[in-house]
């Protein structure tokens, strides 16, 4: 049973297999607390499961890695069907683990999807669905309604957010369409 006391930096055991494990499987840790999904995951899997090894985790890393991104591909491109009217067929592909990729790579389109962490998969996706869009149906989306250019993904404290190039406005990623705010 997984403990609610979540403390990797007091946990010697702990902090040891998640640096061997991600130096094995490609994983960036970032910096220890509660808020840090990554560790936080690993967590639940190291109390659950015990020292499992890198290799034995790497389906399990895969399969978050997909699932987070599927999820977040689908958003997009309903949002993306409704505001173009486009019939966008998914691209989304998951190769398996071998000696040069060990947890397998998952795709959207043509990008790789490489990040762990759910905040930096959203924004990975986000361009993703953006070049899909641009290099399949050549279609700019999403674009700012008030200046009608195409917004850029970027990382905020707050997660990721479409910013226009031309005005001091951002627009949240998921689930709403942009909306201009000053």
């Amino acid at each position: 049973m997984p403990s609610h006391d979540f403390d990797p930096m007091t946990d010697p055991a702990f902090q040891g297999w998640a640096l061997r494990v991600a130096d094995e499987l490609w994983l960036e840790l970032g910096e220890p607390g509660p808020t840090n999904t990554v560790l936080n995951w690993l967590w639940t899997m190291f109390t659950n499961n015990g020292e499992m090894p890198p290799h034995r985790l790497a389906e399990d890393v895969q399969r978050r890695r997909a699932t987070l991104t599927k999820h977040r591909m689908r958003s997009l491109l309903d949002q993306a069907r409704q505001e173009t009217g486009l019939d966008i067929a998914e691209s989304f592909l998951v190769t398996a683990p071998d000696a040069h990729e060990p947890t397998g790579q998952v795709y959207v389109g043509n990008t790789v999807i490489r990040s762990f962490r759910e905040s930096w998969i959203a924004k990975e996706t986000a361009d993703a669905v953006q070049d899909h869009l641009m290099s399949r149906y050549r279609t700019v989306w999403p674009v700012c309604p008030r200046h009608h250019l195409g917004v850029h993904v970027i990382r905020t404290s707050t997660g990721p957010a479409w910013e226009c190039s031309t005005g001091p406005h951002r627009f949240p990623i998921y689930d709403n369409p942009p909306q201009a705010k000053d």
